[in-house]
């Protein structure tokens, strides 16, 4: 059962004094040609599978964007924003780009 504890803690969120260094970030991706995303979630399970497998990560399609949002352990939204640039670079996914990276935790950047 430790998937399912993890989902739990994951939903639940972490626990008082773990996870403190926990960074909650919203991404938005969108294809450089301007064009919506479409509805499949193809291009965006790409990106999920390209990230850091420490990541806690959540896939939604918002108005033809790609919305994913991440729990990352010990960095910052600016560290988080440094390595899906980085992540989009690669050929599998270099249709894409980073549109916005939302800090959901307060103004740690």
């Amino acid at each position: 059962m430790p998937a399912r504890d993890a989902a739990a803690r994951e939903v639940a969120g972490p626990a008082a004094g773990e996870g403190a260094e926990a960074m909650l970030v919203q991404l938005t991706v969108r294809r450089t040609d301007g064009q919506a995303a479409p509805g499949s979630p193809v291009d965006g399970i790409r990106v999920l599978a390209l990230l850091p497998g420490s990541w806690h990560k959540h896939l939604e399609h918002v108005a033809g964007d790609i919305v994913i949002r991440v729990r990352a352990e010990g960095t910052t939204a600016g560290g988080v924003r440094a390595e899906v640039t980085r992540i989009l670079a690669t050929p599998e996914v270099s249709h894409l780009e980073l549109v916005a990276c939302r800090s959901l935790d307060g103004p740690r950047q």
